[in-house]
């Protein structure tokens, strides 16, 4: 079973679950993040979701069902490494020796291992922390980095816009929320992942000072995020979606004019079902009957009895 897109915490559950496995996370985060599991014998060991899908199993059971002179070939070899690893680790001395050849101070005063992380001094004067495998990849100071990638050298660099001030009716909850309702509380994006529930409004040509509604549309946290990149794309795409979603109003308005004498718009400006003409909102006794009031303009009773 392969997933191509980010998937749910319930999904893997189900998924881990119909192979005799036992999830004990109570969260998931990415396919690099360490689950903690439990195989059908009982061994609880850790594995990234990334690993499981690819075979990797409970290495107990492995081991204990391989012949006899193969694990303690296994074993006898982990050993020999752990050994050989203990007799080839560096010195507090060689490791410090490496750093000031390149102007860097070292300030921790015990070495394990090169992957645990080292208080150091770069060349230009920075406190940071940093791998000695990574030292020796030709990782550089992060504060340096920061530097080096900030403002005008960034890649990304819009000329500051990020600064710029929202134009004066963003501060409006209410209209805000009137840009919600109008997409009926539902992220436009047609591929959009389902990872997040959070919903936010997103400048479509990427202007802050353009709060008309014709450039505003919701998008959930993730699709917000996923629109900062290929912006050029992302803004004739939500666009066609505008003019798109703009003309199936349309198209609702006039069959509701033709059947019940008034339009879906106007019913919901009223807060009025289209059908009884009764006030839509107290007879919406769910969450899922709001949200179709919003879309149908029927209120729940009458939408049920339609059904």
């Amino acid at each position: 079973m392969k997933f191509s897109k980010k998937i749910d915490y319930f999904k893997i559950k189900e998924y881990i679950e119909s192979l005799n496995y036992k999830l004990h996370s109570k969260e998931y985060n990415d396919s690099y993040s360490l689950l903690k599991l439990e195989c059908k014998n009982g061994h609880i060991y850790n594995v990234t979701w990334n690993n499981f899908q690819q075979g990797h199993r409970c290495k107990k059971c492995y081991l204990k069902n391989l012949p006899n002179d193969k694990r303690y070939k296994t074993e006898a070899a982990k050993k020999s490494y752990r050994k050989l690893s203990r007799d080839r680790r560096h010195s507090i001395e060689f490791i410090r020796e490496q750093f000031e050849k390149k102007g860097w101070k070292l300030l921790s005063e015990k070495y394990i291992n090169n992957r645990q992380k080292l208080d150091v001094i770069c060349s230009e004067g920075h406190n940071c922390k940093i791998a000695y495998d990574k030292f020796q990849a030709g990782r550089g100071c992060i504060v340096c980095k920061s530097i080096r990638m900030s403002g005008e050298n960034h890649p990304q660099w819009k000329g500051g816009i990020a600064c710029d001030p929202y134009c004066d009716i963003w501060v409006d909850k209410e209209y805000k929320e009137s840009i919600k309702e109008r997409d009926n509380y539902i992220c436009q994006n047609e591929d959009c992942w389902g990872t997040a529930k959070r919903l936010n409004i997103h400048h479509i040509n990427y202007n802050k000072k353009d709060c008309s509604p014709k450039n505003l549309i919701t998008l959930c946290n993730s699709c917000n995020s996923r629109a900062n990149h290929n912006r050029e794309e992302w803004q004739k795409y939500y666009e066609k979606i505008i003019i798109k979603g703009g003309q199936m109003q349309d198209f609702k308005d006039r069959i509701a004019q033709e059947l019940y004498g008034i339009t879906i718009t106007e019913a919901k400006e009223k807060g009025i079902c289209l059908s009884c003409k009764e006030e839509a909102i107290p007879k919406c006794y769910s969450k899922e009957g709001k949200s179709e009031y919003l879309i149908s303009g029927l209120c729940e009773k009458c939408f049920d009895s339609y059904i």
